[in-house]
C-alpha cells in the first residue's frame, strides 16, 4: 500500500505480517558493527525505514544498536537496552538506509535468548 503527502514521496506499509524478518540467528553479537543488506526488501532509493525490534537477555542493561551505514555520532543510532534479565523489550524506530540499502546493527556479546526485527515500513521518493 502506498500513501503520499508530498509530490514523488511514498510511504510503503507492509501491513500485517505473519513472521519477523530477521531472527537471533542472522545477527552476529560480538559488540562489533556489522552491515545488514536490506535492500531485498526495501530497495535502494529508501529514505527511512521504520523498523520494530525485539530483545530479550539473561541479563539487564544490555544493548542492541541500529544506525544508517556510517553514521557514527550517537545521537544519530537507535538503541534500545534490556531492562531486566529475561524481561522481553519491544519498540519501533526510524532508521534511514545508506544509497543501497543497507544499515548496521551492534549486538552485545551475552547470552540472548531473543532478536527478532521486523521491517514495517519505509518512505521513497
Amino acid at each position: 500500500m502506498f500513501f503520499s503527502r508530498a509530490p514523488g514521496l511514498k510511504y510503503v506499509d507492509r501491513g500485517n505480517l505473519g513472521s519477523y524478518d530477521y531472527e537471533i540467528g542472522d545477527f552476529v553479537t560480538d559488540n562489533s558493527w556489522r552491515d545488514l543488506d536490506i535492500s531485498a526488501i526495501v530497495g535502494a532509493r529508501t529514505l527511512l525505514v521504520m523498523f520494530n525490534l525485539a530483545i530479550t537477555n539473561a541479563a539487564a542493561g544490555q544493548t542492541a544498536d541500529i544506525r544508517t551505514k556510517g553514521f557514527t555520532s550517537v545521537p544519530n543510532m537507535m538503541t534500545r537496552r534490556t531492562q531486566a534479565p529475561t524481561v522481553a523489550v519491544y519498540t519501533d524506530s526510524w532508521v534511514m538506509t545508506d544509497a543501497n540499502g543497507i544499515i548496521q546493527y551492534r549486538i552485545n556479546n551475552t547470552a540472548w535468548t531473543l532478536i527478532r526485527l521486523n521491517i514495517r515500513g519505509w518512505f521513497v521518493l
